[in-house]
C-alpha cells in the first residue's frame, strides 16, 4: 500500500519580506529541491498544543511553475505530456491584488512587478524555492547547457528563479533574445500545435491518408459502445453480468453476461451499422467491450466530469469542502468528497454543491483525515489558500477542536471556517431528547412493530386488510415507515404514519396472537408493549413534534441553502417550542384528548403508575391527576430536552455568521459599520485593501438597501449577491 504524505509536504511557510542573503542561500541550493520549511511541522508539534496557536502556513498551488522545475531535473522522472500541456495552458498566475514580497538588496526594498507577466507571457511567478519567477517555455523544453562553449549550465528563469531585482528588466530583455529562449519557445509553440490535434499531426497518417481515415472510422466505432457506458451510468443500471467476455454473437443461455452486452445486442437488432460494421472488422483483440476497456472508458468519464468541476470552481475562486467517512460493503473506509461553492446559470449566481470523489481513508485520526481531504484536493487541482469554509459531521475526528480535522486544516488556512452539519444537528437534538426512558421506549417498540410485519408477507397483508377495513377514509397512510438511524425525513414520517395506524396495528396483532408458535408469542409481547397508556400517551407526544420537525428536516438538506436561511428556520421552531413551554399546560390538554379517544376504541385504562416513596426504575413524580402526571414526566421534560438541545447545537454556526451577517440587506439596513470591522479583520487577506476602504464601501451599500422596502430588500446570501455587482461593490462582493 502507497504510504500517505505528511499533511505538511503540502505547505510552505508565509511569503514576506526576505533578506538577500537568505535568497542567495535559497538558490544556491541544488536544482529541483524546495526551500526547507521554517515552521514545525504538524508531527513536530507539541501533542498538547492547540492548532490555534500555531503559525499559519499556506499551500502552494498545484499548477505552480516551480512544481515543473523540480519535476525536470535529471534526478526525477521527466514530464508527461498532459504535464507540459497544463504548466504551458494552466500555470498559476497570481492576480493583480497578489502581494509579491518584498527583497532587501543593499539598502533597499524590490519586488516582482505584475506588468511584468503582461509584457512577458512566458514568464510565470513561483512561491517555490524561495519564490522568484520563471520561463514557462524554457523550463520545460530547454536544454540543460546554453549556448556559449564550455558546460554553462542554465541558471536564473530556467533552473532557479529570478528573485533579485535591481536589473530584472535587462534580464528578461537579455533572455527574451537568447538562442535556447528561441529554440525552447519554438518547440511550445510545435507542442501546443501537435498536442490539440495529435491525429492530424502524426507522420504515419500525414504519409498515409488511408491511415487517418481508418483511425477516423475506429473513433467512429466506439462511439456507439461509449454512449452505452453512458446510459448505464445515468440511469444507474450495472454493467456486469456472471461472464461478460467473448464475442457478442456468442450467447449462452446458462450465464448473463450483464446489461451492457444486453444492450450491445440491442443496438445490432435496432440497426446501428456503425457498431455492426466496428465488431465485424475490428480484430479479436480490439472490438473494445471487454471489462478493461469499461473501466476504463468510466475513468476517463470521470476525470472529464472532475476537470469541469474544477474549472467551474477556480473561475468562482472560492469554496467549501464537505465531507464524511463511512465503509462500504468492502469493508474499506470511504471518504466521500464533495465541493460547495457559488455557480452561474442563466446570468445568475447559484450555490453548487457537488460529489467530487471517494477516497481511501487509511488513518482515521484528525490528522489523517486532514491529509486524505488536503490530498484529495490537491490531486484534483484545486488551490487550498481558497478554501472558506468546511462542513462535517460531529465526530471527534472531524470536529475537534485541538486534534479534529478541521483544527488541523484550519491551521492550515485559517479562513477555512468550520460548520456543524445543519440535518447532524437536528439529530442530535432529537437523539438527546430521547435519552428521557418514556421517549426511548417508545422509539424501540416502533421499531420492533415495524420490523415484525416487515419481515413476513403474511403479516403485511393482514395489516393492510386491517387499514382498508378501519381506516380507508381517515387515514392517507396505508403502510408503516421503519425507523432510519440516518435518514432522519423517514424517522419523523414513522412515527406520524404509525399514530395515525395505531388501530389498525392493535387489531392485525389481535389477529395473529391466535396463531401458534413464535409469530403468535411475538404478537402478544408486542400487543403488551404498545397496549399501555404511557406507550400511547409518548407516542402521541412524539408525533406532534415530528410534525413540526419534518418540514425543518426536510429543509435543512436543501443544497442552496445557507447558514442565515438555516438559522432562521431554526429560530422560527425554537420559537414555536418556547410558546408551547409556556403553555404546556394547554397543549399537553389537546395531546390527552387524543389520546383518550384512541384508548377508549382500544379499551386502555388512562391511570398514572403507583407512587411511592423510593423508585429507582421509573419516573415517580407526586400528582393528583393522570393529565398531571404525564405532562410532568414526559410532556415537559421531552420539550424541555428539544430546547436545549436546539440552543447548544446550534450555538456554533450561530457564532459563524455573525462575522458576515450584517452583509445580508435584511441585516445591514440595522447594523452598524463597527458590526462588519471582525468580518474584515477575518477576510484581510481577500480584501487587499485598508479597513477604511472596506468600511466605506459597505456604507454605500447600506444606504443602497435603506431606500428600499422591507418587502423587497434580499434575505438570503445568494440573493443579496445577486444584487451586489463586483464593479460597484468589489469588497462586498468577495464578502
Amino acid at each position: 500500500m502507497k504510504r500517505q504524505e505528511k499533511l505538511t509536504n503540502f505547505f510552505s511557510t508565509e511569503p514576506g519580506t526576505v533578506a538577500e542573503g537568505d535568497l542567495q542561500t535559497s538558490s544556491t541550493q541544488q536544482d529541483g529541491a524546495e526551500s526547507p520549511p521554517i515552521i514545525e511541522t504538524l508531527d513536530e508539534c507539541d501533542s498538547n498544543a492547540s492548532p490555534a496557536v500555531k503559525k499559519p502556513r499556506l499551500a502552494f498551488d498545484p499548477m505552480d511553475i516551480g512544481r515543473f522545475v523540480r519535476k525536470s531535473s535529471s534526478l526525477h522522472a521527466p514530464l508527461t505530456e498532459e504535464e507540459r500541456f497544463k504548466a504551458l495552458t494552466d500555470c498559476w498566475k497570481p492576480d493583480e491584488h497578489y502581494q509579491f514580497p518584498k527583497v532587501l538588496e543593499s539598502t533597499r526594498t524590490r519586488a516582482f512587478q505584475h506588468h511584468y507577466l503582461v509584457k512577458w507571457p512566458w514568464l510565470a511567478y513561483s512561491e517555490m524555492h524561495g519564490g522568484g519567477a520563471f520561463c514557462k517555455y524554457c523550463v520545460l523544453f530547454a536544454r540543460e547547457t546554453s549556448d556559449q562553449r564550455g558546460p554553462n549550465f542554465l541558471g536564473v528563469l530556467v533552473a532557479k528563479p529570478l528573485n533579485k531585482y535591481k536589473k530584472a528588466l535587462d534580464i528578461l530583455k537579455n533572455h527574451e533574445r537568447c538562442q535556447y529562449h528561441c529554440e525552447a519557445k519554438g518547440k511550445a509553440e510545435k507542442f501546443l500545435d501537435w498536442y490539440n490535434d495529435k491525429v492530424g499531426h502524426d507522420l504515419r497518417n500525414r504519409l498515409l491518408a488511408a491511415r487517418g481515415e481508418q483511425v477516423k472510422k475506429n473513433r467512429q466505432g466506439l462511439v456507439p459502445i461509449i454512449r452505452t457506458i453512458l446510459l448505464c451510468g445515468k440511469q444507474n443500471i450495472p454493467l456486469r453480468g456472471h461472464r461478460d467476455d467473448g464475442s457478442l454473437s456468442a450467447v449462452d443461455g446458462n450465464n448473463n453476461d450483464g446489461n451492457f452486452r444486453a444492450l450491445l445486442r440491442y443496438r445490432l437488432d435496432a440497426g446501428d451499422r456503425l457498431l455492426e460494421e466496428h465488431l465485424n472488422s475490428a480484430k479479436k483483440n480490439a472490438t473494445y467491450v471487454s471489462h478493461t476497456f469499461q473501466n476504463e472508458i468510466i475513468s476517463t468519464i470521470g476525470k472529464i466530469i472532475r476537470r469541469r468541476i474544477v474549472a467551474e470552481v477556480k473561475v468562482a475562486k472560492f469554496f467549501a469542502v464537505l465531507a464524511d467517512e463511512s465503509r462500504d460493503v468492502g469493508k474499506t473506509d470511504q471518504l466521500t468528497v464533495c465541493l460547495r461553492y457559488v455557480g452561474g446559470e442563466d446570468n445568475q449566481h447559484v450555490v453548487k454543491e457537488v460529489f467530487l470523489k471517494f477516497s481511501d481513508v487509511e488513518e482515521k485520526t484528525g490528522s489523517g483525515l486532514a491529509r486524505s481531504i488536503l490530498g484529495v484536493l490537491q490531486e484534483e487541482g484545486l488551490d487550498i489558500r481558497n478554501l472558506r469554509g468546511q462542513g462535517y459531521d460531529g465526530c471527534s475526528a472531524m470536529r475537534g477542536s485541538n486534534k479534529g480535522a478541521q483544527a488541523e486544516i484550519k491551521a492550515v488556512v485559517p479562513q477555512a471556517l468550520y460548520f456543524h452539519c445543519a440535518s447532524h444537528c437536528l439529530n442530535l437534538a432529537l437523539v438527546h431528547s430521547s435519552e428521557l426512558a418514556a421517549i426511548r421506549l417508545v422509539a424501540g417498540s416502533v421499531a420492533n412493530v415495524c420490523a415484525f410485519f416487515s419481515n413476513s408477507s403474511k403479516r403485511t397483508r393482514i395489516l393492510q386488510d386491517q387499514i382498508e377495513r378501519l381506516n380507508s377514509s381517515n387515514s392517507r397512510k396505508k403502510r408503516l415507515k421503519t425507523l432510519c438511524m440516518t435518514r432522519w425525513v423517514e424517522s419523523h414520517q414513522a412515527f406520524i404514519a404509525f399514530k395515525e395506524l395505531l388501530i389498525p396495528i392493535v387489531q392485525s396483532l389481535l389477529e395473529l396472537e391466535q396463531e401458534v408458535g413464535e409469530t403468535g408469542a411475538r404478537s402478544y409481547e408486542l400487543l403488551s408493549a404498545i397496549c399501555k397508556c404511557q406507550f400511547v400517551t409518548s407516542l402521541f407526544i412524539i408525533e406532534s413534534f415530528s410534525s413540526l420537525f419534518l418540514p425543518l428536516s426536510v429543509k435543512l438538506q436543501a443544497k442552496e441553502l445557507d447558514i442565515f436561511a438555516a438559522l432562521d428556520l431554526v429560530d422560527n421552531v425554537l420559537l414555536v417550542l418556547r410558546r408551547r413551554r409556556e403553555a404546556a399546560i394547554d397543549g399537553f390538554q389537546q395531546i390527552l384528548a387524543e389520546v383518550t379517544e384512541v384508548c377508549d376504541s382500544l379499551e386502555i385504562d388512562i391511570r398514572m403508575p403507583r407512587i411511592c416513596e423510593r423508585q429507582l426504575n421509573r419516573e415517580n413524580h407526586p400528582a393528583d391527576s393522570s393529565e398531571e402526571y404525564f405532562r410532568v414526566t414526559s410532556y415537559i421534560p421531552y420539550l424541555d430536552s428539544l430546547i436545549d438541545g436546539f440552543i447548544s447545537l446550534f450555538a456554533d454556526a450561530r457564532q459563524g455568521a455573525l462575522k458576515v451577517q450584517c452583509l445580508i440587506p435584511k441585516f445591514a439596513v440595522r447594523s452598524s459599520v463597527t458590526d462588519l470591522h471582525p468580518a474584515i479583520e477575518f477576510y484581510e487577506s481577500d480584501l487587499s485593501c485598508s479597513v477604511n476602504v472596506a468600511k466605506a464601501e459597505f456604507e454605500r451599500w447600506r444606504a443602497k438597501w435603506m431606500e428600499v422596502p422591507q418587502n423587497g430588500v434580499p434575505a438570503s446570501a445568494i440573493d443579496a449577491l445577486n444584487h451586489c455587482p463586483a464593479a460597484d461593490f468589489p469588497k462586498i462582493n468577495i464578502l
